[in-house]
């Protein structure tokens, strides 16, 4: 099995892998603003169009007629990852069911809850008219919960290249280096332990970068629990949904473990990705545990209902639908199109 071999059984995931990342304000990221293929194509903003076209419009928002108009929010899976074209994706699955709304799909990959509601809000005088706000989400989150040394109260994907951005702009060179020696050894963490972990090869690291740093002196930041963080989200997902004074569904996201036996396919691609993926790979595998799913799926039911956001599963739909023969997902917690094709038949029920 070499790294070509998930392009053969997958070819359209050389699509998703090409498909790279600008930076917004706020949002902080989104997909490529207007990338072209066969397989994915996005507007001047990073969000994907749900039907191929010959002349695109600049933007998604730019489609206008007297339809009614139906919110996806969520990260990949509502993105629509895996799916061979645009139409082919859960948005345009949906607008091919249902010829009477424009389904507008806000998704962005790596995409958090939270900056799946700034995905909105940011965007809220473009819409109008709103009939449904549909969210598909819940995985990013309780991933991204789950990673230890915390160095801000709340996570989002790339993190990392945010921080070492900023860092770079602070200081001249030489006021960061006396300004981070002084930090190190007025540090109430400091310990000899913590010392004897700096070396030659890992010095410049230590001196310029403070999320290597802080996991050297053992420093943490108090995280925002993985329930208040929820909490949160309903909320703010709730206040959308009475600007517009429509419908707002949240659907828990399908992991294949948590649905339904890998068949040969499933089976090859998780092989593959232990093999070359194999860090990630032993996290999500940890993240993704059967015995997680009732106690999460318990916890999002509880919060939604709270809050007055009807909660569904896609999971439970996925198990009464498939059996192990049938081939759905593309990796863990991405579909090909007829994952994508049953999802968009359960939101219609």
């Amino acid at each position: 099995m070499n790294k070509n071999f998930r392009y053969k059984l997958v070819p359209q995931m050389k699509a998703y892998d090409d498909l790279g990342y600008d930076w917004l304000p706020f949002l902080m990221f989104n997909q490529s603003f207007n990338f072209r293929s066969k397989e994915i194509n996005t507007d001047n903003r990073g969000f994907r169009f749900n039907l191929e076209s010959q002349n695109y419009p600049k933007s998604i928002f730019e489609i206008k007629n007297e339809k009614q108009n139906i919110i996806i929010l969520g990260s990949s899976f509502g993105f629509g990852v895996g799916s061979t074209n645009d139409a082919n994706s859960i948005s345009g699955q949906l607008e091919k069911k249902n010829k009477n709304y424009n389904f507008l799909n806000l998704s962005g990959r790596a995409h958090v809850g939270i900056q799946e509601i700034l995905s909105l809000m940011l965007n809220i005088n473009e819409i109008k008219n709103v009939k449904r706000i549909i969210i598909l989400s819940g995985v990013n989150d309780l991933h991204i919960s789950n990673f230890q040394n915390v160095t801000y109260p709340d996570l989002f994907y790339f993190k990392s290249l945010f921080v070492n951005q900023m860092e770079k702009s602070q200081f001249p060179y030489k006021k960061k280096i006396f300004k981070n020696i002084f930090n190190l050894f007025s540090s109430n963490n400091l310990t000899f332990d913590a010392l004897k972990k700096i070396n030659k090869s890992n010095l410049f690291r230590f001196l310029f970068s403070s999320e290597f740093r802080n996991d050297i002196i053992n420093v943490k930041k108090e995280n925002i629990s993985f329930e208040k963080k929820i909490d949160r989200n309903m909320k703010l997902y709730k206040i959308l949904g009475d600007y517009y004074k429509c419908d707002i569904s949240f659907y828990l996201q399908p992991v294949n473990n948590w649905c339904k036996d890998r068949n040969d396919e499933e089976t090859q691609l998780y092989e593959y990705s232990k093999k070359y993926f194999t860090k990630f790979n032993k996290h999500l595998d940890e993240t993704y545990r059967y015995n997680n799913y009732e106690k999460y799926k318990k916890l999002y039911f509880e919060i939604t209902n709270k809050n007055n956001i009807n909660f569904f599963d896609i999971n439970d739909y996925f198990k009464q639908k498939t059996s192990k023969k049938d081939w759905i997902f593309v990796d863990r917690v991405h579909c090909n199109d007829k994952g994508y094709e049953l999802a968009a038949e359960f939101i219609n029920k």
